[in-house]
């Protein structure tokens, strides 16, 4: 089950990210990413915000493909080596990603990493075991 989860993690980054790809296209659902992003629409360089979260999205998504990749294996070959890259990718990403966010107002990134976050560890430290087993 675990497994599945973190897997269900990795995808959710990939369908996400290929969204974030296709933002920019969808105009008329502006108002309410940036309604839902910062609690208003009436922000300035609305097209250049879009246009840096269409850019993130590949890198995302791409993060998304890596992970799966690192649960398979993980699974496949139990390595404390491995579970130690999956823990540091969480730890690299996170702290910086949120800083960002609240730096640049928008609160529910931050929240969101944080509650991505802590499901992540509890999974990371709920597969540990499976190293000391190999």
């Amino acid at each position: 089950m675990d497994e599945k989860l973190l897997k269900l993690l990795g995808i959710s980054h990939v369908l996400g990210g290929l969204l974030l790809s296709c933002l920019l296209f969808i105009e008329p659902i502006h108002p309410l990413v940036l309604q839902l992003i910062y609690g208003t629409s009436a922000v300035p360089n609305q097209p250049q915000i879009f246009f840096w979260l269409s850019i993130l999205g590949p890198s995302i998504a791409s993060w998304g493909v890596l992970f799966c990749l690192a649960v398979r294996q993980y699974f496949a070959h139990p390595s404390g080596d491995t579970l130690r890259m999956m823990v540091a990718s969480i730890l690299v990403w996170a702290p910086l990603d949120s800083a960002l966010c609240l730096y640049n107002g928008i609160v529910i990134g931050a929240i969101g990493n944080a509650l991505v976050v802590l499901v992540f560890l509890v999974l990371f430290y709920r597969v540990r075991g499976l190293a000391g087993q190999a």
